[in-house]
């Protein structure tokens, strides 16, 4: 749940600060999440890269390679795309929604979830009649 953390913190950040693009450590939730930012037109891009640190840092070897997920943030008429985002589940307070409270949502409320067959919108757990917790909400 810290690299979910810092994925929102730093979209939102990157978007109060004008910034085109923005760095996060690369993790299989963030890029699912990415993926679905992506598909819904909430970002213009992302793209994997590897960053090289300096040999005389005091890191073990391992971190000499880090991989970093470059993010395209997205503007309309200079105003940021999302206006709010929203870490629901928290690693101390996890919050679940079943199948029947997904389908009384109105349309207008976008959600990603992570379900039994992945991270997606709460749109299409609702087409596979599914629940799950709870990550985020967009405004």
């Amino acid at each position: 749940m810290k690299s979910v953390n810092n994925l929102f913190s730093s979209l939102q950040n990157g978007q109060k600060a004008k910034k085109h693009l923005i760095n996060i450590p690369k993790t299989k939730i963030a890029c699912d999440i990415l993926n679905i930012l992506l598909a819904e037109g909430y970002i213009c891009g992302f793209a994997h890269t590897k960053l090289d640190f300096a040999k005389n840092s005091s890191s073990c070897d391992d971190d000499k390679h880090k991989s970093q997920i470059q993010i395209l943030l997205k503007y309309i008429n200079e105003e940021p795309v999302i206006k709010k985002i929203k870490q629901v589940s928290s690693s101390g307070c996890r919050v679940y929604m079943n199948y029947k409270k997904i389908q009384l949502l109105p349309s207008v409320c976008f959600l990603i979830l992570s379900t039994s067959k992945g991270v997606m919108t709460n749109k299409s757990a609702k087409s596979f009649q599914i629940g799950g917790e709870i990550l985020c909400r967009i405004m």
